[in-house]
């Protein structure tokens, strides 16, 4: 599992416990494989594709750009999928395997995917996420990948 946590709001809309970290430590207990990207400048509706349409936005509005951000999480999540290998994606139903198909293809247009795309294993995947300038601290963090 893939995660990209905000902690701007300390807990104010994600509640210690319920948030990113303790489903994170779940991952963790079980072994399951897993990175997490805490970027401790982001809220947690940052991640919204149209977060000002909203009439209240109850979580704390992190320093962090909000599209910045959601590529921030694009990424990952892209990146993540594609290093699990060929044959776990085979096994998504059609349409999961044309929806990754079409993201990889919208971020074959960005910088940031042309460095990586096919490049990115088990192995590698932190290393890959790590070296890129995001334009806002991220620590990551990793595990149960062999």
């Amino acid at each position: 599992a893939a995660i990209v946590g905000a902690g701007a709001d300390e807990g104010g809309c994600a509640p210690r416990g319920a948030d990113y970290e303790a489903f994170y430590q779940t991952l963790e207990d079980s072994a399951t494989p897993r990175m997490l990207a805490e970027v401790g400048r982001a809220g947690h509706m940052q991640f919204l594709d149209a977060r000002k349409a909203m009439m209240l936005d109850p979580c704390t509005v992190g320093a962090v750009d909000d599209s910045s951000l959601r590529e921030l999480a694009l990424s990952v999540t892209t990146t993540w999928v594609s290093s699990l290998s060929p044959t776990v994606v085979a096994r998504f139903p059609a349409d999961e395997q044309e929806a990754v198909v079409r993201e990889q293809a919208r971020l074959s247009k960005q910088r940031f995917y042309g460095k990586v795309a096919g490049r990115a294993t088990s192995a590698n995947v932190m290393e890959l996420l790590e070296g890129e300038d995001w334009g806002m601290e991220v620590a990551w963090s990793s595990g149960g990948t062999g």
